[in-house]
């Protein structure tokens, strides 16, 4: 092969091997300081030394072709690998299965890959001119169209998610204090939980009652969902307009990607307030915004949680949990439990910080991920597996197991941070619902301060309930939303 042939194939597996970094960067470009450091080098020089193997590998097993085009069918692979979550997206845009039981997406998306993979396989075996020439174009333009991104739009404002922002005003005397804003996805009201099970809870409202916590009941938010409720939270307002939801991307949990363009965040920044966020499996912190992250930790030269956000559009980390459930590995256990644990998390992390002394007020959002479903605790807060989305054993454990964490974690700050507000609020009631009224039937505690006070004519839900928070830091009458 000639000398200039093997240079012009080596530099183009060098840029085919660089764009899924390179478009990460450029997907994550608020977030450059986050990434360009040792560890996303590391993973660089890791994946780059599989690669080499993996060629090594190929030229070893079918002796017909040179270790160059056994590169090339590595590198173009792993660039394919990376396009799983764009097939995904293609998959879900043409076909609605929103109301399957069963959403297929991620695997169809895996057969395509694999379909691309094999058809560039036989085409660099059989030495296509054409296709040859078209890789070359292709990953070439590819990389002056994203390098062109990074260098040239890094500063082309996103668009604002709402067409008015809501400013709550400080005259800078008024204390700041801690906001810990805790979802508690499909917990239902206590009343509801109590008739249903014939259980009394008269001793928990007690109890938080007198470490002046107020439970409210009767509480029923603005849709029956997730990720509406979750939205207008963030909007400080209702998101519908004649029931014109605004599109995928500027709904949660994918509004947090353009979270500085929310109303709640820019309230929060204008007081002084940092943002916190601690998610769950299904809306995970480093998959959206990895700098909000409540438990980002990077322990010397290797950054996970950096790693799960970069090959979170492959089909690796699905792979994993197929082979891992294949093995007979509980990932419930090791997956689940810890992971939609957002109080058990926060109390981690708060445990090892000074919450007392902290020189900037914080807002810290956690999604808990219980009792909704996959049920994975004990009512004493211990692993066991209940199957099944309606599983009513499953949820009652839950349920009680939260009712423990609620109760731990008001101890706790009622010892290290007596001043915080703090919300223990559902988004919605249980998947058991028998209608959307149900649905929208929710868990309401909230701990204020005496600054304010809670009107028993107007419903709390979440949008009310943020206004009446950041209403009580500021001195002001809240606005709230008509019921």
């Amino acid at each position: 092969m000639p000398l200039l042939t093997k240079y012009r194939i080596i530099s183009l597996n060098i840029v085919i091997f660089f764009l899924p970094f390179l478009e990460f960067v450029r997907d994550n470009i608020k977030e450059k300081d986050i990434i360009l450091t040792n560890s996303f080098l590391f993973l660089i020089t890791v994946l780059g030394i599989l690669i080499l193997i993996a060629s090594s590998i190929i030229f070893y097993l079918k002796k017909k072709i040179n270790f160059y085009d056994s590169l090339l069918i590595s590198t173009i692979s792993f660039y394919l690998l990376f396009k799983h979550n764009f097939f995904k997206t293609i998959i879900n845009n043409l076909i609605d299965s929103s109301n399957s039981e069963y959403d297929l997406s991620s695997e169809a998306s895996l057969i395509l890959v694999i379909i691309f993979l094999l058809f560039t396989y036989k085409l660099i075996i059989k030495k296509n001119i054409f296709f040859i020439r078209f890789f070359n174009i292709f990953f070439y333009l590819s990389l002056i169209f994203i390098l062109t991104q990074i260098f040239f739009n890094q500063d082309i404002k996103k668009k604002d998610l709402m067409s008015k922002t809501i400013f709550f005003e400080t005259d800078g005397e008024v204390k700041k204090n801690n906001i810990y804003f805790v979802i508690l996805d499909a917990m239902i009201p206590i009343k509801n939980f109590e008739k249903y099970y014939d259980i009394n809870l008269e001793n928990f409202l007690i109890s938080t009652k007198k470490l002046n916590y107020q439970y409210i009941h009767n509480t029923d938010n603005l849709y029956d969902n997730t990720t509406h409720n979750l939205s207008s939270l963030f909007f400080l307002d209702k998101i519908d307009e004649n029931n014109n939801f605004p599109s995928n991307n500027f709904l949660y949990p994918s509004i947090l990607r353009n979270i500085e363009n929310t109303n709640l965040f820019k309230n929060l920044s204008n007081l002084g307030y940092e943002f916190k966020w601690a998610g769950n499996l299904f809306a995970y912190c480093p998959k959206f915004n990895i700098r909000y992250c409540l438990d980002r930790k990077q322990d010397g030269i290797i950054d996970v949680y950096l790693y799960l956000n970069f090959l979170q559009k492959s089909p690796i980390i699905p792979i994993a949990t197929y082979l891992a459930n294949f093995s007979n590995l509980d990932l419930n256990k090791h997956l689940y439990f810890d992971l939609n644990d957002g109080i058990g998390r926060l109390l981690n992390y708060l445990k090892s910080q000074e919450v007392d002394n902290y020189s900037k007020p914080s807002f810290y959002f956690i999604h808990h991920l219980s009792p909704h479903y996959p049920y994975v605790t004990n009512e004493n807060c211990s692993y066991k597996y209940f199957p099944g989305k309606k599983n009513f054993e499953g949820y009652k454990s839950a349920y009680l197991c939260n009712l423990n964490k609620i109760n731990k974690m008001i101890k706790f700050l009622n010892n290290h941070d007596p001043d915080a507000m703090v919300v223990f609020q559902s988004d919605h009631s249980w998947i058991m619902s028998k209608d959307k009224v149900e649905k929208k039937m929710i868990f309401n505690l909230i701990k204020k301060n005496k600054r304010c006070q809670i009107n028993d004519e107007i419903n709390y839900h979440q949008v009310n309930t943020i206004r009446l928070i950041l209403s009580c830091i500021t001195n002001k009458n809240p606005k709230y939303l008509n019921n």
